[in-house]
């Protein structure tokens, strides 16, 4: 599985063309820490959330700057996995059947 996150950036410098570790330095890219994807931001959780749906075991984030393209394999983490989906059967148990609104 592949999931590619394209980000165009707009700066002047380079012709508007960053590479992906320019665009790092200068904080214009906020879904990564120390050169990865952070495990903090929304898109990992995203990536997870697919994994585990899917059953596959890796995805391939892509990203191109404008100046260059970074890959990274994102490997499943059951774990994660596992406390995203007690905190989205929470959510659904509060908020939906407290509320009649069941939908299965």
């Amino acid at each position: 599985m592949t999931l590619a996150l394209l980000r165009r950036n707009t700066s002047k410098s380079n012709g508007g063309r960053l590479t992906v570790q320019e665009a790092i330095q200068k904080r214009q890219v906020h879904f990564f820490k120390e050169r990865k994807l952070s495990e903090r931001h929304k898109y990992f959780y995203q990536v997870q959330g697919q994994l585990g749906v899917t059953g596959l075991t890796w995805c391939d984030l892509i990203v191109d700057s404008g100046g260059d393209i970074y890959f990274e394999r994102i490997m499943f983490d059951a774990q994660v996995c596992e406390d995203m989906f007690a905190v989205l059967e929470r959510f659904c148990t509060t908020h939906l059947e407290s509320n009649g609104n069941n939908p299965i």
